[in-house]
């Protein structure tokens, strides 16, 4: 079976290594401050 997904990420790490992230949070291009990430923030 087939899975849509919207608004996939390719995300540069090292040297031409890449990774997909989906489900991001848009960020405000206005805003300067970074928030703070949790461990809640990450799936096994």
């Amino acid at each position: 079976a087939l899975v849509d997904f919207d608004e996939v990420e390719k995300i540069k790490i090292i040297g031409s290594t890449y990774m997909a992230a989906c489900g991001l949070e848009v960020r405000d291009p206005g805003r300067t401050s970074n928030a703070s990430v949790t461990s809640d923030s990450y799936m096994p």
